[in-house]
């Protein structure tokens, strides 16, 4: 009786253990593609900054299944985007179970890992442990 329920612990425990290191990375990275507004900041040391307006949001574009870059453009009220023209190129990686943005720019080169993406949110993880939150840009509709 004892064995059995010795062997129903591990058992139960493997499982848990086994599924909790599973590649839980979103499988669609379509979905990055669009404008996304920052929505807060989570900082390494408990620290928390929201942002209630930006006049800035993200657009990302993708190149192919796994290359494209970012850009900040500002919305306008006509439903236009104007941006810089400066583009941080990325290529979406897989490394140890999870999806890494590794992007490239003019001045410089740095990673965020892919968190979380669904239709509504994306959470990036900066080299700094800075966790960037956003929300899927809807533009305002001022008719």
């Amino acid at each position: 009786m004892k064995k059995n329920l010795l062997t129903t612990q591990i058992l139960i425990l493997s499982c848990l253990f086994l599924s909790s290191c599973g590649g839980d990375f979103p499988s669609d990275t379509s979905l990055l593609q669009g404008y996304w507004e920052i929505e807060s900041v989570e900082f390494p040391d408990g620290g928390h900054k929201d942002y209630q307006i930006s006049t800035t949001i993200d657009q990302f574009v993708f190149e192919s299944d796994s290359t494209g870059y970012r850009q900040k453009v500002q919305p306008r009220l006509d439903g236009t985007y104007t941006g810089s023209g400066d583009h941080e190129q990325f290529t979406i990686l897989k490394r140890d179970r999870q999806l890494i943005l590794h992007f490239t720019g003019l001045m410089s080169e740095h990673e965020e890992k892919l968190l979380s993406l669904n239709n509504d949110q994306l959470i990036l993880l900066n080299e700094q442990n800075k966790k960037y939150i956003y929300q899927r840009y809807e533009p305002i509709d001022i008719k």
